[in-house]
């Protein structure tokens, strides 16, 4: 089973900066607990996907796991965030 999530949409203004952050936080999972960064080339979003083995035997691993799946989800939605808005701002003083 793959659990996802949708982080947001990668903005017009510094794409550049945030697929290279992305693709560098995805290598070997560096900063993804495990999960996978990619992006849905129709609707411009990222998508965080982590694969979850089934069954389950065990309910306190599959919370613990899912656990894991919500905080990276923030962090990478933080991030994505804090890096649209500083390229915006960035954007307008350069304009």
């Amino acid at each position: 089973m793959v659990r996802y999530s949708y982080i947001g949409e990668v903005p017009f203004e510094g794409r550049e900066n945030i697929f290279e952050t992305f693709l560098e936080s995805n290598f070997f999972w560096k900063n993804t607990q495990g999960a996978t960064l990619g992006i849905d080339k129709h609707t411009q979003t990222i998508v965080l996907a982590y694969p979850m083995e089934l069954p389950l035997k065990n309910k306190d691993i599959f919370e613990e796991r899912l656990a894991v799946f919500v905080d990276v989800t923030e962090q990478w939605i933080d991030r994505l965030e804090r890096m649209s808005q500083e390229a915006e701002t960035l954007a307008n003083e350069e304009r």
